[in-house]
This record gives structure tokens, sequence and C-alpha cells, in this order.
């Protein structure tokens, strides 16, 4: 799966652009008395903001602030500073665990790539950890160990991972088509199945695991089509779930790419993320193992199978072997990527 979207190296660059926009505050304030006045006012503020966004309390909270005043008399930046530096990180990282999934639509027909792509300037001030385009292809923005900004509102998305998905059509209705409708509940079912979500609850309020944009902001987002198929999403994917016998617990396991399971040597990557792995596999045309071992991807036919087929004659041409291959679940740019190689 492509990445796109926020980096932690921005924290840092973030770090050294707060330093300089505070250092002429700084020698503007007259007199030592109002200068100790004010550098405490900045620091209270910005742990306050800390407390806010990270939700540390007591003791947790006590260490934060001893932490901030450390680094203050440790390092080039003011106690000030590192408070707000902490403020980033809090924002960039989780304070809650998965327990929730955020799905929205994109207000448009657009590609995945295309739509994680919408989100990468800073100026946007929003993100998705996931990005499902009306061509079906999902990109990873913001990766599930961190927060991204979604619904408006920080307690829903420190507990949610969140889909940002894209239409078929426009509005008034803005439908989903059924393939694209289908990759989300397999992605669902995926998000689930990693954080040990069970069931999947769909409750119409704030108390279920689906969660809706427009319960925490003005706004008719997911739209009517999409929002009226909440219901069926966390049925289809508690069918799954219970089609699995068991919902797996988190434990850190990886999904590794490989040729075989004993190639050791044949390895290209270990992902946390399942849908990164099968990216990787694609890539080099291998297989994914989970940590026991079990080829989990492809279940149906490799890239190299497709083009052979392709080049056979059984997908069509043009438009229609796109059409195809995309109905049927597979990466038409990965499948064409292979013909003009051979």
């Amino acid at each position: 799966m492509a990445i796109t979207g926020e980096k932690w190296q921005n924290t840092g660059q973030n770090i050294e652009n707060v330093g300089r926009k505070m250092m002429p505050v700084s020698l503007a304030v007259a007199g030592l008395g109002v200068a100790a006045v004010k550098t405490a006012s900045d620091f209270d503020s910005g742990m306050s903001k800390v407390k806010a966004v990270s939700g540390a309390t007591g003791s947790d909270f006590d260490a934060l602030r001893e932490k901030a005043r450390e680094m203050g008399a440790k390092t080039k930046f003011s106690a000030s500073e590192a408070a707000e530096a902490m403020n980033y990180m809090a924002m960039a990282g989780r304070n809650q665990k998965i327990t929730k999934i955020a799905i929205q639509h994109a207000a448009g027909v657009i590609n995945g790539r295309n739509l994680a792509g919408v989100f990468v300037p800073s100026s946007r001030r929003a993100s998705a950890n996931y990005n499902l385009g009306s061509d079906g292809v999902i990109v990873l923005g913001v990766d599930e160990s961190n927060r991204a900004w979604t619904t408006s509102s920080g307690w829903c998305d420190n507990q949610a991972v969140t889909i940002e998905v894209g239409n078929s059509t426009r509005g008034p209705q803005w439908l989903v088509s059924d393939y694209v409708l289908n990759r989300l509940i397999d992605l669902v079912t995926d998000i689930c199945r990693r954080n040990g979500i069970y069931p999947c609850t769909y409750t119409g309020g704030k108390d279920g695991v689906l969660q809706k944009h427009e319960w925490y902001k003005s706004t008719n987002c997911p739209g009517p089509y999409l929002g009226s198929k909440f219901p069926y999403i966390a049925t289809e994917v508690n069918k799954r779930l219970r089609g699995n016998n068991t919902v797996s617990k988190p434990t850190g396991g990886l999904y590794r790419v490989r040729k075989s399971w004993s190639d050791v040597n044949s390895q290209k990557g270990a992902f946390k993320n399942l849908e990164n792995a099968k990216r990787c596999a694609d890539r080099f045309r291998l297989k994914v193992f989970d940590a026991n071992g079990k080829i989990v991807y492809p279940v149906g036919k490799t890239i190299d199978e497709l083009a052979r087929e392709v080049i056979s004659g059984k997908w069509g041409n043009g438009e229609e072997r796109k059409r195809r291959l995309t109905q049927a679940g597979y990466d038409y740019w990965e499948v064409q990527k292979i013909l003009t190689n051979k």
C-alpha cells in the first residue's frame, strides 16, 4: 500500500520553528521581572494544552511537566518551547485504545492516490488513516498507531481508525459503487480483526463502533447513501469475522512477505498492516504470511497469472479490461506494469 501523509520528522521541524517564533518575543520584553512572569505564563499555557490534548492527569501530567522543565535546562530550547513540542507530539499520537471506526465520504469522484494527496499539504489541517478511492485503491494516510484529524472530535479520532471513501456519483445522493462498498467492508473487517473489535456495532449513536462525522460537526457526511449503509456494513463485517471462527486480539504479530515461509532469505519486509504487506507482495511478486506461517495473500490469482490471462485475451481490452479486473478486486495498474515489462 502506498504511504503518504504525516511524517514524524515534521515534528522536529515544528520545534525549530517554535523556537524561531518565540525568541523575538523574549527579546522584546523589557525588564527581567516582566520576562520571568511572561516565561512562566507561556510555560503554564503550553502545559495546559499538553494536558488537554494528551489526556494526562495526576502523576503522569506531573512527569510531563518535569520533563519539559528538564529539557528547558539541558537543551537549547526553553521550557515553554519544550511544552509546545510536547503538544505537537501529543497531537500526533493516540492516547486511547482503538475501539471505533469512523467512515466518511470524500464528497467527490476521486481515485485513491489523488484522495490521499488531498491531505498531504499541512495547510489542509485534516487527514485520515485510510483513503479508499472511487477506483477501489486503498492508500494509507496515517499509520493506525497515530491519531488522524478526521471527525472534528479529538475524543473520536483518538479511539477510531478513520476512513475516507470516494463516491461514484456527485450530490445529492453521493452514491458509492458496490465494488468500493465491498472493499470498505473488507477493510473494516481487517481493522476489527487486528484490533480485537467484536462485534462491530452500529447503534445510531456514539456508543457504537461505527462512527459518523455528522455527529461531531454540522455536516451531512458521510452522505445519505453511505450513511444508510452503516447497519449493512456492521452486519457484513460480523459475518466475515464469525466466518473466520475467531477474532484475533492485538499481539504485535507481523505479516511477512516471502517466496515461501521456509525461505527466510527471500523476505522483502515485515508489516503490521496487511494492506502494506499486500502492496509489497505485488511489487516483488511474492506471498504474504501471517505470524503462524499461513498464506494470507494472494487468495486469488497472482499478478503474473493475471498477466498471462490478459495476454491470452481472457480479460478483454482497453476500458473493458480495466473494468473487469477492477470489479474482480485486482489492481489493474499492477497488471499493466507487468505487461509493460514483458
